[in-house]
């Protein structure tokens, strides 16, 4: 479980997930919401980080329900690395950035170990 951090971009129709372990980026998919449930049911424990939007909660508890850790980041906090509105698909969404920087920094690894970090 330490050792795997995925970044999740939720949307209305489409979820970008971004897995990394070991400072290697793993994956980079768009799932539908249906296959992001099934996707969590399969995978193994891992730290699951998520950008505070209106359905960043309901998604928590799917997630936590499916054995993971979850953490939610403050969009003020994502805002700061974010380089553009809307990531290109396939391109490391801004959640990715943030699972690199997560792996390195003890600043952020000491934010992810509160259960909600939030920066307001």
């Amino acid at each position: 479980m330490k050792n795997t951090i995925v970044g999740v971009d939720l949307a209305k129709k489409v979820i970008h997930v971004c897995v990394v372990h070991r400072n290697q980026l793993v994956s980079n998919d768009e799932m539908s919401p249906a296959q992001f449930t099934s996707w969590l049911a399969m995978a193994k424990p891992a730290t699951i980080v998520f950008e505070s939007c209106a359905t960043s909660n309901y998604w928590k508890q799917v997630a936590q329900q499916k054995g993971h850790d979850v953490r939610i980041i403050s969009a003020k906090f994502v805002s700061q690395i974010r380089q553009n509105q809307k990531p290109i698909k396939m391109m490391p969404s801004p959640l990715c950035k943030l699972a690199n920087l997560l792996i390195s920094s003890s600043s952020m690894v000491r934010l992810l170990n509160n259960k909600s970090c939030n920066l307001s």
